[in-house]
């Protein structure tokens, strides 16, 4: 038997897949903890070179799965699912990709629940 599931779910794989197929470089990111303004400032400096997609990480699997049908080693991203999960997309050379999120990372407070990158003095 099979079990129902929502239209937007599979909307968002349906969406995933084509994302894989229109981009040569699939990359992970891990967006725990990241501050809505340093993702903002982000987003806007690569807008137009890449794209973030955050979804749950089961669909994020099954999209995977399915799009490792037409690409080697697809399924092999899994592997550096962390925290929550966010698949970047794009077709420019990674490592500048990297160069500019590594830029607009900055120091913020921890909050509370949260472990804190360095002593407190």
């Amino acid at each position: 038997m099979m079990a129902h599931v929502a239209a937007y779910k599979k909307e968002i794989v349906k969406k995933m897949i084509e994302l894989s197929d229109k981009y040569n470089i699939i990359g992970c990111l891990n967006m725990e903890n990241l501050p809505g303004a340093q993702l903002q400032v982000m987003k806007r400096k690569l807008r137009g070179k890449m794209e973030i997609f955050m979804a749950k990480k089961r669909l994020m699997k099954l999209a995977l799965a399915e799009a490792g049908k037409n690409k080697k080693n697809l399924e092999k991203i899994q592997d550096y699912f962390k925290g929550m999960p966010a698949l970047i997309f794009t077709n420019e050379n990674p490592f500048a990709i990297y160069k500019v999120i590594k830029s607009s990372k900055s120091e913020a407070p921890a909050k509370p629940g949260q472990e804190a990158p360095h002593d407190i003095e």
